[in-house]
């Protein structure tokens, strides 16, 4: 009896260490279980905290950037703004130069007018009626205030260059003779400025310029032939030829109408 009791006691002992050992791991798996969770927990504010700083250092970077963008922004503003002062400046300086140049140009102009009037009154008589249109237009031209003086110089330029333009030409136009006591048609032959004749229509007399007495005088019946050649020439009605013309030289060489060649 006395052992039985004994081993009673020993497996109730037993029982209640193996009871107690399980409450301790109990305890223990519930502690480690609390403790990862409190960690994971803490791992989730890191993250947290670390997203946020990462979003600030971005944030921080890009506030940099955008100021140094705006800084060199400035920077060039400032170079253009330096510019565009300096710009002014030698604007302000050209247009004193202008009046000045204009002051001196157009009795410059002016006198270029005038002496173009003059030669056109002085050369021979062919498309006398715009040439003298020209000038006058010129002269409206540079009275007028609201013409700038770089058209006005262009203006009196092409005019003059019309005028060596014509000294290049063949060229023919059917007028009234100039100069004539009446009214009679004839074709003016204009060679140049070496020469102008004028033949009547029934190719039965000819005249040429003179310089010298301002007038057409009378040429013989002899050089009609060549006239009316040079004239078929101007006319385009015959191929380029070299012309045997009247006049104080002996061969001219003829030109297309309208151009050199």
């Amino acid at each position: 009896m006395s052992n039985f009791r004994c081993m009673a006691v020993s497996v109730l002992l037993g029982m209640a260490v193996t009871a107690a050992q399980a409450a301790s791991a109990d305890r223990v798996e519930t502690e480690i279980v609390r403790g990862q969770r409190a960690a994971a927990l803490s791992q989730e504010r890191i993250d947290g905290l670390d997203d946020a700083t990462r979003k600030a250092l971005q944030e921080y970077r890009g506030a940099l950037l955008r100021a140094e963008q705006l800084r060199l922004y400035k920077q060039q503003l400032e170079q253009q703004v330096q510019t565009q002062q300096a710009r002014l400046a030698d604007i302000e300086a050209a247009l004193g130069r202008v009046e000045e140049s204009r002051a001196a140009m157009v009795p410059l102009l002016v006198r270029m007018t005038d002496a173009l009037a003059e030669f056109v009154a002085a050369d021979q008589p062919f498309n006398r009626e715009a040439r003298d249109k020209r000038v006058a237009d010129l002269r409206t031209m540079l009275a007028d205030p609201e013409v700038g003086l770089a058209e006005q110089y262009r203006a009196v330029y092409s005019a003059w260059e019309a005028e060596a333009q014509a000294g290049r030409m063949l060229k023919a136009e059917r007028v009234n003779l100039p100069g004539a006591p009446r009214s009679q048609l004839v074709d003016l032959l204009q060679v140049g400025r070496l020469a102008l004749y004028a033949i009547s229509l029934d190719a039965t007399e000819a005249w040429q310029w003179s310089a010298e007495s301002q007038r057409f005088v009378s040429l013989p019946a002899t050089s009609l032939p060549a006239l009316k050649q040079a004239l078929r020439v101007a006319q385009e009605q015959a191929s380029p030829a070299l012309l045997n013309l009247p006049g104080d030289f002996s061969v001219v060489r003829s030109v297309p109408a309208g151009g050199e060649r």
